[in-house]
């Protein structure tokens, strides 16, 4: 099936917007503001209408019923660091992007789009953001008690540079790796359930980078990332396979706490299973587990 969705982005002094239907761009626009008009608004919020206003124009023009488009999606500023991905936008994303401190007419992005697929009962989604924080929880580590490190940098989000070079060159995701030579060091993390990546239990082995579901575990796991709220974690996710782990040259997992002692005994001094993806581990030539002593406590 093929989809019709409106994509944008709000810049300084232009509203980037497009129509897709499938792969094929219906239209590219870079509507341009006056600077005088601009001029006339005191803060970047102050111009939620004007912009909205913009696009519907800009579609009006293009002969693009606001009603024919399946979904929205963009570039959405001042969501603050989250986990790459797929977010859905509502009422709580808008309110604090709007009231984040932030006067950039990016601001404006989530906002706009959740105006406009209200107006003809559409989803809307914010798509892999540029603002990411992925470090893993030993690299938060800084020496001193309390303070740890967070990423907080305006960057383009590594996985979507990834996912576009891998297009351009007519590749798959995991070709992309091994042409730049593989992976040196893998660092992971494991799950209650044992997944590594988004690897999550499963009949067989999953092999190369594939869209998978989250288990209701790992949704509940990661709504920390989300204020609490689990209905904006991503259902869905794009992970490294197991393969791509596996080929790595050196693996090191980093585990902490009780809470994973239990799954760490079973993942490392248990049989071999899809059930337990970390368990595959057991049979890399290099892997290292580092772990504090509670996570350890039942080995």
């Amino acid at each position: 099936m093929t989809y019709r969705i409106l994509t944008l982005s709000p810049g300084s002094t232009s509203t980037k917007v497009a129509v897709f239907e499938g792969e094929k761009a219906l239209m590219r626009e870079n509507v341009r503001h006056d600077p005088a008009v601009l001029a006339g608004f005191d803060r970047a919020a102050d111009q939620l209408e004007f912009r909205t206003a913009t696009v519907l124009d800009a579609l009006a023009a293009a002969g693009i019923a606001l009603e024919s488009i399946d979904a929205f999606s963009g570039y959405c500023g001042g969501m603050g660091p989250t986990k790459g991905g797929i977010f859905r936008i509502d009422e709580k994303v808008c309110e604090h992007v709007l009231n984040c401190g932030m006067n950039h007419p990016a601001i404006l992005g989530a906002p706009i789009l959740f105006d406009l697929a209200g107006r003809c009962g559409k989803p809307a989604f914010a798509v892999n953001q540029p603002d990411t924080d992925e470090l893993a929880d030993v690299a938060r580590i800084t020496g001193y008690p309390g303070v740890y490190r967070k990423s907080h940098v305006h960057c383009l989000n590594q996985k979507e540079c990834t996912i576009r070079c891998a297009a351009s060159l007519g590749k798959r995701y995991d070709e992309v790796i091994r042409r730049v030579g593989g992976v040196d060091l893998q660092l992971l993390g494991i799950g209650h359930d044992g997944h590594i990546g988004f690897n999550e239990p499963h009949d067989a082995f999953d092999l190369g980078t594939h869209c998978v579901d989250l288990a209701q575990e790992t949704i509940e796991a990661n709504k920390r990332f989300f204020d609490g709220n689990e209905d904006l974690v991503p259902k869905q996710a794009y992970t490294m396979g197991i393969r791509t782990i596996m080929q790595a040259r050196k693996v090191l997992m980093v585990v902490n706490g009780a809470g994973k002692a239990e799954i760490v005994k079973k993942a490392f001094f248990g049989p071999v299973t899809p059930e337990v993806p970390a368990s595959i581990l057991q049979l890399h030539p290099d892997f290292i587990l580092v772990g504090d002593e509670e996570a350890l406590s039942l080995i």
